[in-house]
């Protein structure tokens, strides 16, 4: 299935065989992916969520895909692959896409919780909500957004070198998250998180409340093996 939709949308060319490798992983954990630029992160990504959640509708993928990055330009570059991949995939019914950035109104993107949707956003925005402090949305709405972006939600921390505090913040949240569910021992409606960056290091994530966490992650890093570091760059 991978290969079917890389050449679908991927002027028929064969996925990298990092991509393949993260999208032949059908259940969803956190994850640390180091994978150099013009090598499809956001490609890889896409894809991977979109064949498990949307066309295998596993129901252990999370509905939302939470895309966050540290600045304006990189939102609105994440949104037109978004549009373009969905389009091509003949999947733009089956998926909502919302942007959430200053300047930009949302279109009350917390309306249909049982659907499919890609959120791509500035740190600002979506770890605020995260956090149950939504900035720039109205307090009444607060717990809503707090609700659905900490439960049943993929999130991508995208460009995390550029993020400072925001890396940390993401860091922890997951880690509660996990802390929370073993607690409780349930395993329902998943929260996982993907730090990449072509320079990402597991020991910017350190901290007290991840020292649980970080072990793991760092066993099973994604990275590039210096002989398939070739070929046509893919955004």
């Amino acid at each position: 299935m991978i290969d079917k939709i890389f050449k679908a949308v991927a002027n028929g060319s064969q996925p990298y065989p990092w991509q393949r490798e993260l999208a032949s992983d059908g259940e969803p954990h956190s994850r640390l992916i180091r994978i150099p630029t013009g090598m499809g992160k956001t490609l890889g990504v896409l894809v991977t969520w979109l064949l498990h959640r949307v066309e295998e509708r596993n129901r252990n993928w999370p509905t939302r895909l939470v895309w966050c990055l540290p600045m304006r330009t990189l939102v609105e570059q994440t949104e037109s692959e978004a549009h373009k991949l969905l389009a091509e995939l003949k999947l733009v019914d089956r998926v909502d896409v919302h942007v959430l950035m200053g300047g930009v109104e949302a279109k009350h993107w917390y309306d249909k919780p049982e659907k499919p949707a890609i959120l791509i956003g500035t740190q600002d925005m979506l770890l605020s909500r995260a956090l149950n402090r939504g900035y720039a949305m109205g307090r009444a709405a607060w717990p809503r957004a707090f609700g659905l972006l900490n439960t049943d939600a993929f999130w991508v921390m995208d460009e995390v070198q550029l993020m400072g505090v925001g890396l940390a913040t993401s860091a922890q949240l997951q880690a509660f998250n996990e802390q929370d569910r073993t607690e409780k021992e349930t395993a329902d409606k998943p929260r996982c998180t993907w730090w990449m960056s072509a320079t990402l290091q597991p020991k910017w994530l350190e901290s007290p409340e991840t020292e649980a966490l970080l072990p793991e992650l760092t066993k099973g890093m994604l990275t590039v093996d210096p002989k398939d570091r070739s070929g046509p760059a893919k955004s």
